[in-house]
């Protein structure tokens, strides 16, 4: 049993900076959204905010997803990143998209009761047939577009030239982590669900992501696993202290290398980047 009193001093790491860093991450978004709106409307405004942010910031680096799933965050921020010709080959940046689509792998007992109930009836092929008589798992993913050629379809659908500029690694994750990876990251989503595999995003990634990067939680208030696997990482094995910022009832993000909202000095104080304020069909030049 560990006592709080035992422990030793956070000695905190900081990531590198250069010396105009408080005033590029000064308008980073922040957790103001509300869910008025349709979640799917909200993520998709959200994803290009960020893209927005990363933009005007000069952040480069590559974009970064773990759990795919049908796309629908890897086509906002692509069609986003598109948009600014960030990506290849107008730009230099590439997405990697990292998914089984073959459901999940095995829940631990860092997962809870309910992420084990929830994800362990979807393990694999065998356990989901079990779990749903008269449903094959292959009708019930590709049927609703679980598929890498579905997520590339609709990648190019939004402007995205996949052949240059995305990556696929269908497959587990203790597999295709341990192949050719990104070498700078702009943005890191984390939609892995479940505790270890969280755990094995940041263990893979997360010393590539530049600073002034993005680093995303999907499921840090839905899942009680991926909220453990960032306290465990990032808290207690690296010491840091991430300024985490909120975003409807599950994401939680942060600016790697961010220590305070404060405006910088000599500046006036900025209004957070609210994505209420803003319509996700806006033309990203003008957003």
């Amino acid at each position: 049993m560990v006592h709080l009193h035992t422990l030793e001093p956070f000695d905190v790491k900081e990531a590198r900076q250069t010396p105009d860093f408080e005033r590029r991450v000064a308008n980073a978004p922040l957790s103001t959204t509300t869910l008025a709106r349709p979640l799917g409307d909200v993520r998709a405004s959200f994803f290009q905010r960020i893209v927005s942010y990363l933009h005007d910031a000069h952040i480069h680096g590559d974009y970064v997803e773990t759990g795919v799933q049908r796309g629908l965050s890897a086509v906002a921020s692509g069609g986003a990143l598109a948009c600014r010709n960030m990506l290849r080959p107008k730009g230099h940046a590439r997405m990697w998209l990292y998914d089984s689509w073959e459901g999940f792998p095995a829940s631990t007992v860092e997962d809870g009761e309910y992420g084990r109930t929830v994800t362990d009836r979807l393990t694999n092929r065998a356990n989901f047939k079990r779990a749903d008589p008269g449903h094959t798992y292959n009708t019930f993913f590709a049927g609703k577009g679980y598929s890498p050629e579905a997520v590339r379809q609709k990648l190019q659908n939004a402007g995205v030239a996949t052949e240059d500029a995305v990556v696929f690694r269908k497959g587990w994750f203790n597999d295709t982590f341990k192949q050719v990876r990104p070498t700078r990251i702009a943005f890191l989503h984390v939609d892995s669900d479940i505790y270890q595999s969280v755990y094995d995003t940041l263990v893979a990634f997360y010393d590539l992501v530049e600073p002034g990067g993005v680093v995303l939680f999907d499921d840090f208030g839905h899942f009680e696993g991926a909220r453990r696997a960032f306290y465990k990482f990032l808290v207690w094995e690296r010491r840091e202290m991430p300024l985490l910022e909120r975003h409807g009832y599950t994401e939680a993000f942060f600016i790697k290398g961010k220590q305070h909202n404060r405006p910088p000095q000599g500046l006036p104080p900025q209004n957070p980047l609210s994505v209420d304020n803003w319509s996700s069909k806006k033309k990203c030049q003008e957003v």
